[in-house]
């Protein structure tokens, strides 16, 4: 990247990390190092992929430098800002706490991908969240999800489920709970980086984090027993 490229990049970067900081109440104490790469896999056009192993972020498929608008100070097209805030928010679920039990690929994958929606949202206004989850749902048409409360192989969560389900049910507990008490849980999580990220993990935190037994009584009924969890999501 040239030094107005990466001066918009950064900033993007730095206005993601303190939005996470600010709401998880956990200080983003890394210095990221971005990488471009080639993927030994031959990628069809138009794809791209990004990995974390802290503190190094890199991406295949993509050229940071064209990320940027060549008009104005901004990233040229608005979803590479929470494909980029996803990876960032590896920092907290995956470096912070690093799952290790059966709900291993929500804690991972799906925690940072609803991250992604929220650093969004606070960017773009809550349209974004809007369009984000309705789209999703259009994908989730014939999803039949398997509920998380019944998950005894870490890998009975698939990519679909990971990354696009997953951000539902945490979602519709936001909708629950509210988004303060929401990050509230978050932190509990992040918090405990000792247990065992299973199912009683997830509740015993919520718990231990203000949420009310009835609040989670209703978010079990309406997402995580429910075939309708994703029409639910607003």
């Amino acid at each position: 990247m040239n030094q107005r490229q990466l001066s918009v990049f950064e900033q993007n970067i730095a206005e993601m990390k303190a939005y996470f900081s600010k709401n998880l109440k956990i200080p983003y104490n890394t210095k990221n190092v971005f990488i471009e790469h080639e993927p030994v896999e031959k990628f069809n056009k138009g794809r791209s992929w990004g990995f974390v192993a802290f503190p190094t972020i890199a991406f295949a498929g993509i050229k940071l430098g064209d990320m940027i608008d060549n008009q104005k100070p901004q990233l040229k097209d608005s979803t590479d800002y929470p494909f980029i805030a996803h990876e960032i928010g590896h920092y907290y679920f995956g470096n912070v706490l690093q799952p290790n039990s059966t709900l291993f690929w929500f804690f991972l994958e799906s925690t940072a991908e609803y991250l992604s929606v929220k650093a969004s949202e606070e960017k773009f206004g809550k349209i974004f969240a809007t369009k984000y989850f309705q789209d999703r749902s259009k994908q989730l048409k014939n999803f039949k999800a398997k509920p998380l409360n019944t998950i005894t192989d870490m890998n009975d969560i698939s990519g679909t489920y990971r990354y696009s389900y997953g951000p539902f049910l945490l979602r519709g507990l936001e909708q629950i709970i509210g988004e303060k008490q929401m990050f509230k849980f978050l932190n509990t999580c992040l918090m405990a980086k000792t247990e065992a990220t299973d199912y009683s993990f997830f509740k015993r935190n919520a718990l231990k984090s203000g949420i009310s037994p009835k609040q989670w009584g209703t978010f079990e009924k309406d997402f995580i027993l429910s075939e309708n969890a994703v029409s639910l999501v607003k």
